[in-house]
C-alpha cells in the first residue's frame, strides 16, 4: 500500500477498467462501496509523480478505510485469460452444462470481466435456461455489474422456474432500488409470514421507497401490517423511528399538497375576502377604480396615489 510523508514517497495516479461494489470491508468490517481498478504505482515528490513503479490491478479499496489489495497487472491479466477462457472452452464443448456457464459467470465476475460475460451472453442463458438455481445467480451476477435491467430479467425467468423466497427477495430489493415500490411489495410480502428468521430491513427501505414517492398511504398500511403479523414490534427501536419518520413526511405532505399556482391563488382570494371588511373602522378601499372616458377626452397619464392601506387608485378623465 503506498504512503507518502510530507508529500514524498509512493502514490497511485490514474484509474482504468474502474469496477465499483457495495460490500462489508474485510478489513474495516464497515459496509462502504470497494473499488477496483487499474492505476500504476509512482515515486512521488511533493504529490508529482516522477519514477515509474509498475501498473497494478487495485481490488476492493475501501471508501472508508481506504486498505486494498494490489496485484501486478501482468499477472492480473494472465490469470483471468487462463480462468475466462478455460470456462469458455469447456461451455463450447458442453453448450448445455450449467455447471460450466455458472463457473464461466463466477469467473467473469471474480476478474471484474464485464466484456467476457456479454460476448458469452447467449451461451450462458441457453445453459441456465432449464435451471432456476443458474438463472438466479446470472442474475446476481448482472446485479455486481449494475445492469438492474438484464438482472430484473434473470430473477423473473428463475422464478418462472422455481418460486424461490430467496431470489423473490432478491428481486424485490433489485426494484426497490429502482424506485418502484408498488412492483416489488408483492415480491417481499411474504416476509410478513410468522417466521424465526425473518429480516425486515427490506420491508423498511420499502417504506421508504413508499415516502420517497409520496405514497404515504401504501408506506401505513406496510407499518399497519407489520404490526399486526409480529406482536411487540412496536417497541423495537427500528420500528419507532420508521413510523416517526413518516408522521413527519406526512405532514409536510399535507402541507405542501397543493401546487404553487394553487398556493398563490389562495393568497390572491385571500386578500379579496380581506379588502371587503372593515379594518380600523375606515371605509375599506378598492383595489383599481376605473371611470370611463368621455368621447372628446384625450389620454393623459395620470400618477399613482398609494392609499394608507398601501392600495392603489387610478384615475383617468
Amino acid at each position: 500500500m503506498p504512503e507518502t510523508i510530507n508529500g514524498i514517497g509512493t502514490w497511485y495516479y490514474g484509474k482504468k477498467n474502474k469496477h465499483v461494489r457495495e460490500d462489508t470491508c474485510e478489513h474495516c468490517g464497515n459496509y462502504a462501496e470497494l473499488t477496483s481498478y487499474d492505476t500504476r504505482n509512482f515515486v512521488v515528490f511533493l504529490y508529482i509523480p516522477l519514477i515509474p513503479l509498475g501498473r497494478f490491478r487495485v481490488v476492493d479499496q475501501c471508501g472508508s478505510c481506504t486498505k486494498h489489495y494490489a496485484v501486478p497487472l501482468a499477472e492480473w491479466n494472465e490469470q483471468k485469460q487462463d480462468a475466462v477462457g478455460e470456462a469458455a472452452r469447456a461451455l463450447e464443448r458442453d453448450p448445455w452444462n450449467s455447471e460450466s456457464a455458472m463457473e464461466l459467470v463466477r469467473s467473469c465476475c471474480g476478474y471484474h470481466d464485464r466484456e467476457s460475460l456479454a460476448r458469452h451472453e447467449a451461451r450462458i442463458d441457453q445453459a441456465l435456461s432449464n435451471d432456476a438455481s443458474g438463472m438466479a445467480f446470472l442474475g446476481s451476477a448482472y446485479e455486481y455489474f449494475r445492469e438492474p435491467e438484464k438482472a430484473e430479467g434473470a430473477f423473473r425467468k428463475s422464478l418462472m422456474l422455481k418460486d424461490d423466497p430467496g431470489v423473490r427477495h432478491s428481486l424485490g430489493a433489485l426494484l426497490i432500488d429502482q424506485h418502484r415500490p408498488t412492483e416489488a411489495k408483492e415480491f417481499v410480502w411474504h416476509l410478513l409470514t410468522p417466521s424465526d428468521g425473518n429480516d425486515f430491513t427490506v420491508l423498511y427501505f420499502l417504506i421508504e421507497a413508499y415516502q420517497a414517492k409520496g405514497m404515504h398511504g401504501q408506506a401505513g398500511e406496510v407499518l399497519d401490517a407489520m404490526s399486526h403479523s409480529v406482536p411487540g414490534l412496536e417497541n423495537e427501536q427500528d420500528f419507532s423511528k420508521v413510523s416517526q419518520t413518516r408522521r413527519e413526511a406526512r405532514r409536510r405532505h399535507e402541507t405542501n399538497r397543493f401546487s404553487p399556482q394553487e398556493r398563490q391563488a389562495a393568497r390572491v382570494r385571500q386578500l379579496a375576502d380581506g379588502m371587503g371588511q372593515r379594518r380600523g373602522g375606515r371605509r375599506p378601499h378598492r383595489c383599481r377604480r376605473v371611470l370611463p372616458l368621455p368621447e372628446n377626452a384625450t389620454r393623459r397619464r395620470v400618477p399613482r396615489q398609494r392609499t394608507r392601506s398601501g392600495l392603489q387608485r387610478t384615475y383617468r378623465r
